[in-house]
C-alpha cells in the first residue's frame, strides 16, 4: 500500500472545508437574490419584457461573479494550508531524520524546537530521550571498561544459575572462552562438595 504524505492529506482536509463553505455560501446567496426578485416582481408588476429579462440575467451574472469568487477563495485555501503545513512539516521530517539517526548509534543528534505546540512538546521529549540515552550508553560503556578491566573473575548468572556472561580474568583463570561457558550451569565449573556448598 502506496503512503500518502501527510501535506497532501492536510491540504485536502482544507480544501474540504472551504468547499462547505464556499458551496452553500454560493447557494444561499442565488437564492435570496432570486427570492428578492420575485418579491419584487410581485410588489411592482414587470412592465415589460426587458425588464423580466433584466431580472432573469442579473441571477446568471451573480451566479458567473461568484464562480471566480468560490475559486479564488479555494485557491487562497490552499495557499493557507501549504504554509500552515509548513512548520509541522519541518518538525516531523526533523523527527524521522533524527529517529534515523539515532538507530544508527548516533546519540549526540539535537533537533531544533520550532513550534510551541504538540510536536514542539514531541521534539523536547526526543531531545531529552536522545541525552538520557547518551548518559546511559556512556554509563554502561564505563562499567564495562572497568569490569573488562578486573584482574578478579567475574561471572554473571540468571535464577536458574545459568552463565549469562563472565570477564576476560575469568576466561584466563580457568581457560575456557566466553562462548563456551555461555548458557552452563554455574555448578559445573565446581566438583561436588564445593558445589553443595554453594547451593
Amino acid at each position: 500500500m502506496a503512503k500518502t504524505k501527510i501535506i497532501y492529506k492536510h491540504i485536502v482536509i482544507f480544501l474540504v472545508f472551504a468547499s462547505l463553505i464556499v458551496v452553500p455560501l454560493t447557494f444561499t446567496v442565488v437564492k435570496q437574490v432570486n427570492r428578492m426578485i420575485a418579491e419584487e416582481e410581485s410588489v411592482h408588476p414587470p412592465e415589460n419584457a426587458d425588464y423580466t429579462q433584466a431580472h432573469r440575467e442579473f441571477s446568471d451574472k451573480l451566479v458567473e461573479q461568484l464562480v471566480p469568487f468560490a475559486f479564488y477563495i479555494l485557491v487562497l485555501a490552499l495557499m493557507l494550508s501549504i504554509l500552515f503545513s509548513r512548520g509541522m512539516l519541518i518538525s516531523l521530517k526533523g523527527l524521522l531524520r533524527g529517529s534515523k539517526l539515532m538507530k544508527e548509534g548516533n546519540l549526540d543528534i539535537r533537533l531544533p524546537v520550532v513550534s510551541d505546540d504538540e510536536l514542539g512538546e514531541v521534539t523536547r521529549a526526543f531531545n531529552e530521550m536522545a541525552a538520557a540515552l547518551r548518559e546511559k550508553t556512556l554509563e554502561l560503556k564505563r562499567k564495562d571498561t572497568y569490569v573488562n578491566a578486573m584482574v578478579d573473575p567475574l561471572w554473571v548468572v540468571d535464577g536458574e544459575n545459568r552463565i549469562m556472561d563472565v570477564n576476560p580474568a575469568f576466561t584466563r583463570m580457568f581457560g575456557y572462552t566466553r562462548e563456551e561457558v555461555m548458557g552452563a550451569s554455574l555448578y559445573d565449573f565446581f566438583d561436588e562438595k564445593n558445589a553443595a556448598v554453594i547451593r
